[in-house]
C-alpha cells in the first residue's frame, strides 16, 4: 500500500512539473510601442480568384510570409532586444456584390468589404527572448489600389477609410496597425487563386 502512494504522489508530483514549466501564451511577455517592418514577402491564396465577371459566393483569403527590417525594441531585466523579424498566418474572408469580381475587389475604396481576417505575427528578437504573438482582427473596409501590375492590398490604419483593427498580445490596443501587401497582379484582372508578393510592410 505504502509503495502504491508512494508511485501515486510520484506521477502527481511529475505532471506539476510539466504543467508548470508549460509556456502559455497568456503568461508571454508582451511588447509594446511601436514597430515598423519595412519588408514583408509571402504566398497566399484567394479563392475562387478574382475575374472580370466574379461569383456571388464570396472570397476566401489566406495567407503567410516573413517580416525583415523591423525596429521594435524591448527592455527586459537590464537588457535590450531587438525585434529581428516575423512569421506571419492570417486568413479569413471577403464579401459583397459579386465578391470575386476585379472591379469590385480593387481599387482606393473597393466595393467589397473584409467579413473578417484574423492574422497572427510571431515575432523573433536578439538576442533571443520569447514574446507574446500579436493576433490581429480585421472586419470592414480595406483597400486594393492596382498600378504598374501590382494590387496594394492594404488592412488596417492607412486603408481607405481605416478596416476596423482589433490587435491582442504584443503590441495589444495600438491603434496604427498596418499590413500591405504589393500582390503581383499583371494586368489587375484576373488575379489569382494563388498571390505572391515580394513588397509590402508591417506596422504596430
Amino acid at each position: 500500500m505504502t509503495r502504491r502512494i508512494a508511485v501515486v504522489l510520484s506521477l502527481v508530483a511529475l505532471q506539476s512539473v510539466v504543467i508548470f514549466g508549460l509556456t502559455t501564451e497568456a503568461g508571454a511577455l508582451s511588447l509594446t510601442g511601436h514597430n515598423t517592418c519595412t519588408s514583408f514577402a509571402g504566398l497566399g491564396k484567394i479563392v475562387p480568384g478574382l475575374s472580370s465577371g466574379g461569383s456571388p459566393s464570396g472570397d476566401k483569403f489566406s495567407f503567410h510570409g516573413v517580416a525583415t527590417n523591423c525596429n521594435g525594441l524591448i527592455t527586459f531585466k537590464g537588457h535590450t532586444y531587438t525585434v529581428e523579424s516575423a512569421k506571419v498566418i492570417g486568413n479569413g474572408s471577403f464579401m459583397g456584390p459579386n465578391t470575386s469580381t476585379c472591379a469590385n475587389f480593387e481599387g482606393a475604396t473597393p466595393l467589397d468589404t473584409v467579413a473578417i481576417i484574423r492574422m497572427k505575427v510571431k515575432w523573433f528578437l536578439s538576442p533571443h527572448l520569447t514574446v507574446a504573438n500579436s493576433n490581429v482582427l480585421y472586419i470592414g473596409t480595406y483597400s486594393a489600389p492596382v498600378a504598374s501590375g501590382l494590387m496594394a492590398l492594404d488592412l488596417g490604419a492607412s486603408a481607405t477609410p481605416p478596416t476596423t483593427t482589433t490587435v491582442t498580445g504584443s503590441y495589444g490596443g495600438t491603434l496604427i496597425q498596418n499590413t500591405l501587401m504589393d500582390v503581383a497582379a499583371g494586368g489587375g484582372c484576373p488575379v489569382g487563386p494563388g498571390l505572391a508578393w515580394v513588397n509590402g510592410s508591417l506596422a504596430f
